[in-house]
């Protein structure tokens, strides 16, 4: 039982760290925001750890990002937004994963909704509405790019023998 919660914390704080850095590592600018590998590393990290594990990595792996490139003021709101995007993505996957195996695509597609819905949210209460409607076409591409990266990742790593034990929920 203890290797578990050990190995549990090492993939965990794995995810942190690749999350963090994929969002910092690679940043296209674009309106409103910029296109970064978090996303997809995010999504990639639901499949394999799961829906609360998932979105705790997500939510802390951009908060960190967000406090290492100097956008203090936006860590709570990423925390909040990444978390509940990777939670909704892992709700979506544990329902429907019976049904179709690839639930996963439709839980990221959700979840990226709510993730630009999110963003112009907190840009409205931290700024003003116009600023939130000209950040939308970034997080949108934001969130798209990291879908697609996401679906280039899984389905090559589907075509491996480790796909089985990485991929729980795919």
């Amino acid at each position: 039982m203890r290797d578990n919660k050990i190995k549990d914390l090492v993939e965990s704080s794995l995810a942190i760290a690749l999350i963090c850095v994929g969002i910092m590592v690679l940043q296209i600018p674009s309106a409103g925001g910029f296109v970064h590998l978090g996303d997809s590393i995010i999504f990639v990290s639901v499949l394999i750890l799961g829906k609360r594990r998932g979105a705790l990595a997500a939510g802390l792996g951009g908060f960190l990002a967000d406090i290492l490139s100097g956008y203090a003021h936006w860590a709570i709101p990423t925390f909040i937004i990444k978390y509940i995007m990777a939670y909704i993505m892992g709700t979506l996957v544990e329902k429907q994963q019976s049904k179709n195996k690839y639930s996963w695509i439709f839980g990221a597609a959700i979840g990226s909704v709510w993730q630009v819905l999110g963003y112009a949210l907190a840009s409205t209460i931290m700024f003003n509405f116009n600023t939130a409607l000209a950040d939308i076409p970034g997080n949108i591409m934001q969130s798209f790019s990291g879908a697609i990266i996401a679906i280039i990742i899984i389905f090559a790593a589907s075509k491996t023998s480790l796909s089985k034990k990485l991929f729980k929920n795919a």
